[in-house]
């Protein structure tokens, strides 16, 4: 059986994909009108915003230049002046 650890809440929910709804409600301690203000904002204090961190964009040239780092086109190059 595939359990899932949900980071946000303490316990294991087994496969919530194939529970019903009212089920998986119940486990999260929700309801399908969503969360109260009250509960939401405790929530946001426990856990934290539902936020993903902004990654660093790379230059062109960087991206570029990290293409070489693979071994099969360092190969593929130094076969090209044979061929």
């Amino acid at each position: 059986m595939n359990y899932w650890i949900l980071t946000y809440m303490p316990q294991v929910i087994p496969s919530f994909w194939s529970l019903p709804a009212e089920q998986v409600l119940d486990q999260l301690k929700s309801s399908a009108q969503g969360l109260s203000r009250q509960e939401a904002k405790q929530r946001l204090t426990q856990y934290g915003a539902n936020s993903l961190k902004q990654k660093r964009q790379s230059s062109t040239l960087l991206l570029l230049l990290n293409q070489f780092k693979s071994p099969i086109i360092l190969i593929l190059m130094a076969s090209q002046p044979i061929a």
